[in-house]
């Protein structure tokens, strides 16, 4: 595969919705006919840092002076984010009809960072979680702050659960 060099994040929902954010800070798709990524899909005086692909294809985007973007299939629009210049984002996940965001807050007591949802324009804290992913079937995948083991919870779960093939494992980074 080839057209997406120097690549810094990945994001998929199906073949027809492969995403990779360029050294250069743009978006390409994936060609599955030709299997390169093609294209470009610049946000305005932005670089893209991060991005995820929801549901249908629909993308987020993170970049590199904190702010969120969305695409609307035409244009890409940016999210209001209460906590302006006081938050620094580090990844994103959507799904399960939520944006999860991987932040550091400025002046909170959350660690260097955590997750939060999305809530027209705020912040609202979700976890003390190192990192998110949450898959095709719904189950959000998440990374503990203090003991850097991987936890699941699937549609209907009222808590998390450890993972037991992981837990003799430490981890880092999950979702990109």
């Amino acid at each position: 595969m080839t057209g997406c060099w120097g690549a810094t994040d990945v994001s998929s929902f199906t073949v027809d919705h492969v995403y990779c954010v360029n050294g250069d800070g743009t978006l390409k798709k994936f060609n599955n006919a030709t299997e390169n990524f093609e294209g470009s899909y610049r946000i305005d005086n932005e670089i893209i840092t991060k991005i995820d692909v929801a549901l249908g294809g629909e993308i987020w985007a993170i970049t590199e002076s904190d702010k969120l973007f969305k695409f609307n299939g035409v244009s890409w629009e940016q999210q209001p984010l209460a906590c302006g210049k006081l938050c620094t984002l580090k990844d994103i996940a959507v799904g399960s009809g939520q944006v999860y965001l991987v932040a550091s807050v400025y002046g909170s007591n959350d660690g260097p960072q955590s997750v939060y949802t999305l809530n027209n324009g705020e912040l609202v804290k979700f976890g003390a979680f190192y990192n998110i992913d949450v898959d095709r079937e719904g189950v959000i995948w998440v990374i503990s702050n203090y003991t850097r083991t991987l936890f699941y919870k699937r549609p209907g779960m009222r808590e998390f659960a450890e993972d037991a093939q992981m837990s003799q494992r430490v981890t880092s980074n999950i979702g990109g």
